[in-house]
């Protein structure tokens, strides 16, 4: 109702904030928020302030003193007066600056290891049966005709090649 917004002392100690007064008008905070997430964050506030939801939470980048950013989540009850309008929030705000820094590398490593297991299922499928055919052809035949021993074992010898530059890749 007031259009303030307060804060804890903590705020100061996390983001470097000067908070003598710990009152803030709220209108003064949006220029904080990542211009990627200013756009994201105002829509779902507004989004849950038309709806009846009773919790908010959103993450987003929020600037330090220091002009970097910090990856932070809110989380905040609403309080609504009976007509259903909100008139107070309640609520955290968590720095998850590393664990989204941790999160984000899982996923590139998870993307890593999907790839290397296409790789083993379809790339180095095909050398490693092509290589098995002409070992066993190998195995099974006697030639008479050294040309066609010396191409056969040629093949083998390629397809090793590439199963091992594949193998190398990985």
């Amino acid at each position: 109702d007031t259009g303030t917004i307060q804060f804890e002392e903590n705020f100061n100690q996390l983001f470097g904030y000067n908070l003598r007064d710990r009152k803030e008008n709220i209108q003064n905070w949006w220029p904080n928020v990542h211009p990627d997430d200013l756009g994201p964050f105002y829509e779902e506030i507004k989004r849950v302030f038309k709806s009846e939801e009773a919790f908010l939470k959103f993450q987003f980048r929020l600037k330090k003193t220091n002009g970097q950013y910090a990856r932070v989540e809110v989380r905040c009850y609403l309080i609504r007066h009976a007509n259903g309008r909100v008139y107070r929030m309640v609520g955290a705000l968590q720095d998850i600056t590393s664990s989204y820094r941790q999160m984000h590398a899982i996923e590139k490593q998870n993307e890593q290891l999907r790839n290397i297991a296409w790789m083993q299922s379809h790339v180095i499928r095909a050398p490693l049966a092509r290589l098995m055919g002409l070992i066993q052809l190998l195995e099974l035949s006697a030639y008479e005709d050294e040309h066609d021993r010396l191409a056969l074992e040629k093949l083998v010898h390629q397809a090793a090649h590439e199963l091992d530059d594949v193998v190398q890749q990985i």
